[in-house]
């Protein structure tokens, strides 16, 4: 959520407020910030703390995430038809931006519920690091290269991400590396990578509310419905169902950067890049109150 504020202060500077010009010299360091983002992003992530819960995480994800991604598929297919960017890797890259879950937000909510620890909270987690893991590969896949030399720039930042998540489990590097690397990435990398994204983009002038609403409730209808269903399949309780689906239905920061991505590489449109913006923003605010009158409703 604190990244959302570095966000906010880029688009104050940049042509949605002040129309400060973003500084040419700033664009290496903000590539530099956004690979080490990423690598510190990827190590967060962990197959091994996954454990026991990794069978009914990957259960409980095709309601997390093959639900929201084929909602957002044929939604895409739909509303982007007559765009310029139509096309098969757009439709998909929308239809992955609907089913990542934003594993920060996922942890504290649960940290606040006193539920982190508990075998509900690490099914989420699990199940949250997993679709975010699948969104990862698909998106690797679906950018474009025309050749070795190509692949390589289109996917150095991916590069960095596996990077990360392989050395996520690794011994190496050391505990104090990692807890130094995870000081620079929250008072350096995010900071500087989102003020650059909010800095660079206009958001008014490409802000189509009609759009955010569609995709809003379509993103929350799928996501929500999808995890509750398939937690209900598998056994939950109402109540603990509507938490697993409230939980996963945040997309966070992960949503930004991947979008930011995908923008840099003409995937998308900066009209859906304005769009999935408001809806990381949107769908990472609510499902904290929520949960909270959820629990205080059903004690």
């Amino acid at each position: 959520m604190r990244l959302f504020l570095f966000l906010f202060l880029g688009l104050i500077l940049g042509p949605s407020f002040l129309e400060i010009g973003f500084p040419k010299i700033a664009n290496q360091a903000a590539s530099i910030c956004s690979h080490l983002f990423l690598l510190t992003a990827g190590m967060e992530l962990s197959f091994k703390k996954m454990g026991q819960q990794l069978l009914p995480a990957a259960k409980l994800s095709i309601g997390a995430f093959v639900f929201p991604f084929l909602a957002g598929l044929i939604a895409a297919m739909v509303i982007l038809r007559d765009t310029p960017l139509a096309g098969p890797e757009t439709y998909i890259f929308v239809a992955l931006a609907l089913a990542i879950s934003a594993l920060p937000v996922a942890i504290q909510i649960l940290k606040d519920l006193k539920l982190y620890h508990s075998d509900l909270g690490r099914l989420i987690i699990a199940t949250a690091t997993l679709c975010d893991i699948l969104a990862w590969v698909f998106f690797a896949l679906i950018l474009p290269a025309e050749s070795m030399k190509s692949w390589f720039a289109t996917h150095l930042s991916l590069v960095f991400f596996f990077l990360g998540l392989a050395l996520s489990d690794s011994p190496f590097p050391s505990e104090k590396f990692r807890e130094r690397l995870e000081l620079l990435n929250t008072w350096i990398f995010g900071p500087v990578f989102f003020i650059s994204i909010g800095w660079k983009l206009n958001l008014w002038q490409n802000l189509d509310w009609s759009q955010v609403a569609v995709v809003f409730i379509l993103a929350s209808v799928s996501k929500y419905g999808g995890s509750y269903w398939t937690a209900r399949q598998l056994g939950f309780s109402k109540q603990r169902s509507a938490l697993i689906g409230l939980t996963l239905n945040s997309r966070g920061a992960v949503e930004i950067i991947i979008s930011n991505l995908a923008l840099q590489q003409g995937l998308i449109s900066e009209k859906i890049f304005a769009t999935l913006v408001i809806l990381a923003i949107a769908t990472s605010l609510i499902p904290g109150p929520a949960s909270k009158l959820l629990k205080l409703r059903n004690e």
